[in-house]
């Protein structure tokens, strides 16, 4: 006789946790996730179902309700065949069950949950460490909201709401915000797609994903020389920091990308690979620079390039760097954060990252009048619009650009006649 009970995954939590099943047979226990969640004052954990206190306990309830009833089922079905009974063929026959009998069924959160495991394989770490980073989120919106979140609750009204808890309640910044939205909308999509939902709200104007252009630095040629005369001859591995930042400065690409250029990425004068992030096959030539770098390092390193070092030990490195190369110019960020419009000043040198080497680069080849499309060809950014935005320009610097441009054209016309 087979048998199941719900029990929390931690009863003595003041969060939501997740409420697990257990499905016990023949002297035999197996434990399944519902992908459910509640916090455990809604729980009553004598009669193992969800309180009346609970807005949306009654759904919640026969949600929980199904699911211990698709498991004896599945139980059963596989005795009446003499199959192998376990986890996997258990979890398998209830998944047969749902897709079969009433795909609609999956709740949102637990489609996300499967979603997320079944990306693992296809999308990077880093994607899937925001995809979580979302579901967390979503699952501490539900439980302040004391509802369950449904493929038809995602609409303009969840929006205002979800906008308003993640700035108001967790401080997030636009972007932060932004990257949530577009996680969600991935989410929704996806589901769409597979035939789970139905509600296209999250497809309207208003559904927007917010973002923010945050005055990022960059550095002039004039300062990447500055650093790359450095004498750090009293630390090494500061001064091999250096080095491979000024390899990112002149190349354009991500610091996974080139942090990591290996022997076979060189040849006939061109750094040649495929991007981390995008799977681009880029080309970029080496720079005079670089290629002196590289006779300091040829015979240390196959790629007679610097050590690669993790990306926040290389920024902490930049800083201490740009403090020495003497970069106190101020700086002011202007950022949303928590619904609010903050300004703040640094010392540009607090500011440097590995990323300022990639827009530095954009930055300073599009001052020097070079192509934005083939400097977008390396960058990989896909609209002149997103890159104008990427690139940091002062008006001073575009006032410079029109000067030259109208005397350019001046000397021109003023040749021919």
């Amino acid at each position: 006789m087979a048998s199941t009970k719900f029990y929390l995954k931690d009863p003595d939590s003041e969060n939501a946790t997740l409420i697990n099943l257990t499905l016990t047979f023949e002297g035999r226990r197996y434990k399944f996730s519902t992908q459910e969640s509640i916090k455990p004052k809604y729980w009553n954990t004598e009669e193992q179902v969800v309180r009346k206190s609970y807005k949306g306990y009654d759904e919640l309830n026969n949600s929980l309700k199904k699911k211990a009833e698709d498991y004896l089922k599945a139980y059963r079905i596989l005795k009446s065949l003499n199959a192998k009974i376990n986890f996997l063929t258990l979890k398998t026959k209830v998944d047969d069950l749902n897709e079969t009998v009433n795909k609609e069924n999956k709740s949102f959160l637990g489609f996300i949950e499967d979603f997320i495991e079944a990306s693992e394989m296809k999308v990077k770490y880093g994607t899937i460490k925001s995809y979580k980073t979302t579901q967390a989120v979503l699952l501490r919106f539900q439980q302040s909201q004391n509802r369950r979140l449904e493929f038809n609750s995602i609409d303009l009204n969840f929006y205002d709401d979800f906008i308003t808890f993640l700035a108001k309640k967790l401080n997030y910044s636009a972007n932060t915000i932004g990257k949530n939205i577009k996680n969600l909308k991935v989410f929704m999509n996806e589901a769409t797609e597979r035939n789970l939902n139905n509600n296209m709200d999250y497809l309207k104007k208003g559904f927007k994903v917010s973002r923010e252009d945050i005055d990022n630095i960059y550095l002039s040629d004039e300062e990447i020389m500055k650093i790359y005369n450095l004498d750090l001859s009293d630390n090494e591995r500061m001064a091999q920091v250096r080095d491979l930042f000024i390899v990112g400065c002149y190349t354009g690409l991500r610091f996974s990308d080139f942090s990591q250029i290996k022997k076979e990425n060189i040849r006939n004068g061109l750094f040649t690979l495929r991007t981390e992030k995008t799977n681009e096959l880029v080309s970029v030539p080496v720079h005079p620079l670089i290629e002196q770098i590289m006779q300091k390092y040829k015979g240390k390193y196959s790629n007679s390039l610097p050590p690669s070092f993790p990306n926040q030990v290389m920024n902490a490195y930049l800083k201490d760097i740009g403090e020495r190369a003497e970069f106190f110019e101020s700086v002011t960020i202007k950022k949303t954060k928590g619904g609010k419009k903050n300004e703040t000043s640094y010392l540009k040198y607090q500011l440097i990252t590995t990323h300022t080497a990639r827009r530095s680069f954009a930055t300073n080849l599009f001052l020097q009048e070079f192509p934005a499309i083939s400097i977008m060809k390396i960058t990989g950014h896909r609209s002149e619009k997103n890159f104008l935005n990427y690139i940091k320009m002062t008006p001073h610097q575009n006032a410079e650009k029109l000067r030259k441009h109208w005397e350019n054209i001046y000397s021109e016309n003023k040749s021919k006649n």
